[in-house]
């Protein structure tokens, strides 16, 4: 009797695997790869709370944004599945330099960050960052060296505020959000504020804040691009070029929706 059951047993069991499908290094495919059903590669797409590029929809909690609208589209029409993540900006920024397809927005393009991704660029031009004064500051910075000896505000999550270790006897304050920055430097409780140029000019915008603050040096001017792992293949990337290229007239309407003005 109980080799009749255990004969029994190992049939269904042998049954049950064999509803599984077989993959020649018994590893399921990971993003990017396609499995032998012809499915297409799978991108996991990263980014952070940063409106009105990417942000949670308090109510519905999907993912939207000006970016996240663009990128729906690319990879659309790039024929990839895919995947949205919003986490912490440095978990995505190191996330995104690991394993292949595996992709980060929205990201200014600098020479500092060229070679640590494949990029997918623009996404939109006018990006960059910028040193942000009240409007009745008087005080003129041209140079570097004219930012010396101030307090600066700079967001937590920003990764590049790494850059003003590069400004000599400097007070550094973090704060949470760049309206946190402005809020604070209308009150006096810092010189400066770094932030986004394109953040910045529709976060006070919208606010109606426009006259309280002045952009009072350019740090560094950049396009909003994507970055990919250098491990993603260059066909797949290349497809990802094409399709956002081919993305003028979607992206001329984003642009008018959310920042109301050519770029």
């Amino acid at each position: 009797m109980f080799v009749r059951v255990l004969g029994v047993f190992l049939c269904l069991a042998v049954g049950q695997l064999a509803a599984f499908p077989a993959f020649g290094n018994g590893i399921l495919p990971d993003a990017g790869q396609s499995d032998e059903a012809g499915d297409p590669p799978k991108f996991l797409m990263l980014t952070e709370q940063n409106p009105p590029f990417n942000y949670s929809n308090h109510e519905t909690g999907a993912i939207v944004g000006a970016s996240v609208e663009l990128v729906h589209e690319m990879m659309r029409r790039a024929g990839f599945a895919y995947d949205i993540r919003i986490m912490p900006w440095r978990r995505a920024f190191a996330q995104a330099q690991g394993d292949a397809n595996v992709c980060l927005f929205s990201m200014n393009y600098t020479e500092e960050r060229a070679p640590l991704f494949k990029w997918v660029k623009p996404l939109y031009g006018g990006g960059g960052l910028a040193f942000y004064a009240r409007a009745d500051d008087p005080r003129q910075y041209e140079t570097d060296a004219d930012i010396k000896g101030n307090v600066l505000l700079s967001r937590t999550a920003e990764a590049t505020s790494k850059r003003l270790e590069d400004f000599p006897n400097i007070t550094i304050v973090k704060v949470d959000s760049d309206m946190d920055g402005f809020n604070l430097l209308a009150r006096g409780r810092g010189d400066l504020l770094m932030s986004g140029l394109l953040m910045s000019k529709t976060l006070l915008a919208r606010t109606g804040r426009e006259e309280e603050f002045r952009v009072a040096y350019v740090l560094q001017e950049a396009s909003v691009a994507i970055g990919c792992s250098l491990k993603t293949s260059d066909e797949l990337i290349d497809r990802l070029i094409a399709a956002n290229d081919s993305l003028e007239t979607v992206r001329n309407n984003v642009l008018a929706r959310y920042w109301q003005q050519d770029q």
